[in-house]
């Protein structure tokens, strides 16, 4: 599922597509939506200007709204980590600039980046990775430990409203161009890989394949390869602020195979073989594209095999 967030379009703020591009459902935060977020479950998370005292909300996968909260200010980034916890950054409010809350929407750490934070994204040992406005030491992605201490800083020379992990642990922070370049490309230790062309770039996401989903002053949203070469756009019909991507579920089909079966009929002393006759046999295995496996009555598995019989007349058995 690819979630986008951005200005209000008939009352819409917030659409669901799936892989395809085919649209699921619409929301309305209520005002701009700069930042869009979904977990393994494809609940998705929205943060944006300040409406009725929220600045924060989480949608399930139809669509339903389960709470809301306020950061004091506007919420530029959001991201979740697997435990459901959800993380803003934006405006600085009491020299507050990120916080955590757990997945009830209860505040949990707090961080100050010095400046206005646009993107946030977190790493698998916990680590928060931050992108923002330049300050007057020049930096504008930080990188902290998970407890909230800054491990290292860098520079992009231009502010950085959107940010990204690769599968390979790999960090993207887009934003206004620099010298024609508005996507950035780092190692995890803050070495400098690439860069792509193109206008300002608004919000970034990854999938576990390395394709890039990127949104922003174009309108609409562009789904890159690995080598950075353009697979397909699909326009929103004004500024694009956020992109986010969740798995969808995919099923590899196994050719069905014949498989002999023969019957043998007893009689007093005497045997009389049934000549064999042939059913199709058939086995459908659902591939996950999660990072973990599925669990599956309380049973972590990372394949689910199913066996079907079928015969002439006798429909379909599992």
């Amino acid at each position: 599922m690819i979630a986008v967030g951005g200005y209000r379009v008939g009352n819409i703020t917030t659409r669901a597509y799936d892989d395809a591009g085919t649209l699921l459902w619409s929301r309305d935060h209520g005002a701009t939506v700069w930042a869009v977020a979904a977990d393994r479950d494809s609940n998705v998370y929205t943060g944006g200007a300040l409406t009725g005292g929220v600045t924060t909300r989480k949608y399930d996968a139809a669509g339903n709204l389960l709470w809301s909260r306020d950061h004091g200010a506007a919420v530029d980034g959001i991201a979740v980590d697997d435990a459901g916890n959800v993380y803003t950054v934006g405006t600085g409010v009491s020299s507050v600039m990120l916080r955590k809350y757990d997945s009830a929407g209860n505040q949990t750490l707090t961080i100050d980046f010095l400046v206005r934070g646009r993107a946030v994204r977190l790493a698998a040992n916990g680590d928060i990775y931050i992108a923002g406005d330049r300050s007057m030491v020049p930096h504008t992605h930080r990188r902290y430990s998970a407890a909230g201490a800054m491990l290292w800083s860098a520079d992009a020379r231009n502010t950085m409203y959107a940010a990204v992990l690769d599968s390979a642990g790999d960090f993207f922070v887009g934003g206004e161009p620099y010298n024609g370049l508005s996507i950035w490309k780092y190692s995890a230790a803050n070495v400098y890989k690439t860069a792509l062309a193109g206008s300002a770039v608004n919000g970034l996401a990854a999938d576990l394949s390395g394709n890039l989903l990127a949104v922003g002053a174009s309108g609409s949203l562009i789904k890159f390869n690995g080598s950075g070469v353009q697979q397909w756009t699909k326009a929103h019909g004004d500024i694009l602020n956020a992109v986010a991507w969740a798995p969808s579920p995919a099923v590899t089909a196994v050719p069905p195979f014949s498989l002999g079966f023969g019957l043998a009929a007893l009689v007093g002393y005497s045997s009389h073989i049934v000549a064999p006759f042939f059913f199709d046999f058939g086995l459908a295995a659902p591939v996950s594209s999660e990072e973990t496996p599925p669990d599956l009555a309380g049973r972590p598995v990372s394949r689910i095999y199913r066996a079907y019989l079928t015969g002439q007349g006798s429909g379909l058995f599992e």
